[in-house]
């Protein structure tokens, strides 16, 4: 259950995306016979997705820092004693 989980995570799901789309942009100009500008114009909109992509990756990642320090702190943290011992008697 756990590779499914990690396979379909969100950063994992966004790099595959952008795969396809970067496959999807080599093959358009043969496939379809497109001249010199149409396929400066694929090019230059990948280049923008690909920076997206490239951002929300990067926020992706301080977020799962963030989490995991977050983690880190509670699994380490003291509890607090069971019985009081600053009630008076």
């Amino acid at each position: 259950m756990d590779r499914i989980r990690s396979f379909f995570a969100p950063n994992r799901i966004a790099v595959y995306l952008t795969a396809i789309a970067s496959l999807a942009t080599a093959l358009a100009p043969v496939v379809a016979d497109l001249d010199t500008s149409d396929t400066i114009a694929l090019a230059t909109g990948l280049a923008g997705l690909v920076g997206v992509v490239a951002k929300w990756l990067s926020g992706w990642q301080a977020h799962e820092a963030r989490e995991a320090d977050t983690l880190q702190r509670v699994e380490t943290a003291e509890l607090p004693p069971s019985t009081p011992t600053d009630v008076p008697a």
